[in-house]
């Protein structure tokens, strides 16, 4: 009997033990297994962990979609596709940048002026932009980490930041007549003269990618022939690449190869045609597109262009001058084009392309193309497309 007693006892004090430990142990786990009344699914998902940092999803699944709510003068995106970089419009302007993550907007550097257009560095460090200040140009260059606003040299015409990013080629002339391509640091240190180029009232400036050149052209007239001339960030002569149309405007693919041209169909013309050729001018195709090159991008790819397809132009309106005055705006379709094939595809159908009307301008892809941006002229509204 007393051997039973001790047995018994034992058993006790061992079960007691246990349920100390027990007790102990899950008391304090940072995990509790718990069900709903109307789930049967654990949650084991520790209760004082700090939660992980969710995406916003700023895009949705449309294929047309209002990215901004208020109207902007530029936007970007960086070689990261991180973060989309604007500028606001109106008679202050503001550059933010906002996390495509997180959803939440950095102010980077308020101006005590409106802009009128924006150049980005390549790597969105900095940016050159054109103050909104009458007829004549007014550049200032705005360095994103100092938040610096410096005004450029008086006189510099349509600067553009080089392949690399570390300089600005520009048009200026020393004397009243002889234009010249200029290239120095942003701040205008190192300068050089490059080449002189032909006189206008007014130039478009753009490097050409994977190379050493720089092209330079009047603005599109046509009315005007327009003077297509490269020059070599080494100096030399301009070289002559096209000439002979009127209205002419341009667009480099990525590898610096195709040239994308749109321009008018003969002097004081009213209608469009487009084509491309090659880096040199030559081998030119007509695409049977009726569009600006202001409303078309290049893909990477060096042979897909992204493009809107206007509509609603106005009876005898000459092209492309009346439509850069803004005396009317168009009503456009997005499509895209390989330049090899002529193959076209729609990128947005008719039962997919909201209400309203769009007048795309200043197009730009995202890192992996998956996204392609643009400006309504109208609204100054950034919308996107997804590709």
């Amino acid at each position: 009997m007393k051997k039973v007693f001790i047995i018994s006892l034992s058993l006790f004090f061992f079960v007691l033990i246990f349920w100390g430990i027990y007790s102990f142990v899950y008391k304090n786990n940072a995990y509790d297994a718990s069900v709903g009344s109307n789930t049967t699914t654990f949650d084991n998902s520790p209760k004082n962990k700090t939660p992980d940092k969710k995406s916003a999803n700023i895009f949705t699944d449309a294929l047309l979609q209002k990215v901004l709510d208020d109207p902007i003068a530029g936007a970007t995106m960086d070689k990261k596709n991180q973060y989309l970089w604007y500028l606001s419009s109106g008679s202050a302007a503001t550059i933010y940048k906002k996390d495509l993550l997180s959803g939440g907007v950095e102010t980077i550097l308020a101006l005590p002026y409106a802009v009128s257009q924006i150049r980005w560095s390549p790597d969105v460090t900095e940016a050159l932009v054109q103050e909104a200040s009458g007829n004549s140009e007014h550049w200032h260059l705005i360095q994103f980490q100092d938040k610096k606003d410096t005004p450029l040299k008086s006189g510099v015409l349509s600067p553009v930041w080089t392949n690399a990013g570390d300089r600005i080629v520009y048009v200026y002339e020393e004397q009243k007549g002889s234009p010249a391509l200029n290239l120095s640091r942003p701040d205008g240190s190192e300068w050089s003269q490059l080449a002189p180029i032909s006189p206008s009232a007014g130039y478009v400036v753009a490097t050409i990618p994977q190379s050493s050149l720089v092209a330079v052209w009047n603005i599109p007239s046509a009315f005007n022939e327009t003077h297509l001339q490269a020059v070599s960030l080494g100096g030399g002569e301009a070289q002559t690449i096209a000439t002979s149309r009127f209205g002419a405007d341009y667009l480099v693919s990525p590898d610096g190869l195709k040239i994308f041209t749109s321009r008018s169909d003969s002097r004081g013309g009213n209608s469009i045609i487009s084509g491309v050729t090659n880096a040199s001018g030559g081998e030119y195709a007509m695409l049977g597109i009726p569009t600006l090159a202001q409303k078309a991008v290049w893909s990477r790819d060096g042979k897909t262009v992204f493009y809107a397809l206007p509509g609603g132009f106005s009876d005898g309106a000459v092209l492309p001058d009346d439509y850069r005055k803004k005396s009317f705006f168009t009503q456009d379709t997005f499509w895209k084009i390989d330049t090899t094939t002529g193959q076209k595809t729609r990128l947005v159908g008719l039962s997919d392309m909201p209400t309203e009307t769009y007048d795309a301008s200043k197009f730009f892809l995202d890192l992996d193309e998956q996204s392609l941006f643009f400006i309504d002229r109208n609204t100054r509204i950034l919308y996107r497309i997804k590709l």
